[in-house]
């Protein structure tokens, strides 16, 4: 599990990287918020394939999915300890 979310997490991340660096290098200062739009970001846009974009959302939805899940045991855990330290509290005369 723990290695699924740092695989995902490290090829988001070299996609993004180089996807960052091809609009750097068409002239923007990195990757465009949604509404910067402007004839600078759309020229740099088509640096991208529409596949490739496809493909880096779905390893976000997968990646959050990962850590989703990644929470929800750290969650159950917590709740295992606590319910310990109260039991051995309960036991203490």
């Amino acid at each position: 599990m723990a290695l699924d979310v740092l695989r995902e997490a490290d090829d988001l991340v070299r996609v993004l990287a180089e996807l960052d660096g091809r609009l750097v290098r068409a002239g923007l200062p990195g990757l465009p918020g949604p509404a910067a739009l402007d004839d600078d970001a759309e020229r740099a846009l088509a640096a991208f394939s529409q596949q490739e974009i496809v493909w880096a959302i779905e390893r976000v939805r997968r990646l959050l999915a990962l850590l989703v899940d990644v929470q929800a045991r750290l969650q159950g855990l917590r709740a295992l300890k606590e319910r310990g330290a109260r039991h051995g509290e309960q036991r203490t005369p």
